[in-house]
């Protein structure tokens, strides 16, 4: 049996075309598949790679900013730390001419809630509590206005609430200089965590 080249070209055509549809256009649309998720594999690569470098530009931003970054740590403690107040006041009146005759805290701090918002990934909810004391000091007017001045530019916040000034008694001004001095009462608030 003999078959003409038109029929055999015919067969081969159908085979050919039977082969290219099982085999070839499945792997192909493999391809294109795999393809598109290379694509979007290296869309989500790139987009953590920027992320991770802008959080790598934050944190280098941050460490070049430590000494501002701890005096705001330092202005806003997490705890009450009494003595280093204590040491802060005797310094500073020493420094400034005054004599500190007494320190009183309050008994109770006032805690004032604050509500962080949730979706800034702060904590929810913290309550900021006023430490309040009386400082009794004795000295002259010039040394109460340094002492204030010295308090204001500490890194710690203070409030001063009130101030009271009392002459002393007759007989009792400064050896050293003859300005008149002045028991003072001052009531002031500072804040913690």
């Amino acid at each position: 049996m003999q078959l003409h080249k038109p029929t055999i070209s015919i067969i081969m055509a159908i085979i050919v075309g039977i082969l290219i549809f099982l085999f070839v256009i499945p792997k192909y649309q493999e391809f294109q598949d795999a393809k598109i998720t290379l694509s979007k594999k290296q869309a989500e690569f790139n987009g953590e790679s920027l992320y991770h470098g802008k959080i790598s530009e934050i944190i280098q931003a941050i460490s070049e900013r430590k000494e501002v970054m701890d005096k705001v740590e330092s202005s806003l403690p997490e705890e009450s730390e009494i003595a280093s107040l204590i040491y802060f006041f005797q310094k500073t009146s020493n420094e400034t001419g005054l004599v500190i005759k007494s320190l009183t805290f309050a008994d109770t701090p006032v805690s004032v809630p604050m509500v962080l918002p949730v979706k800034a990934g702060l904590r929810p909810k913290k309550a900021i509590k006023d430490v309040v004391f009386t400082i009794n000091l004795s000295g002259g007017y010039q040394g109460l206005k340094s002492f204030l001045l010295a308090t204001e530019k500490s890194a710690r916040l203070f409030e001063v609430e009130s101030i009271v000034l009392n002459p002393l008694q007759s007989g009792q001004t400064s050896a050293l200089v003859k300005l008149p001095n002045y028991d003072f009462k001052l009531q002031v608030k500072t804040h913690t965590y």
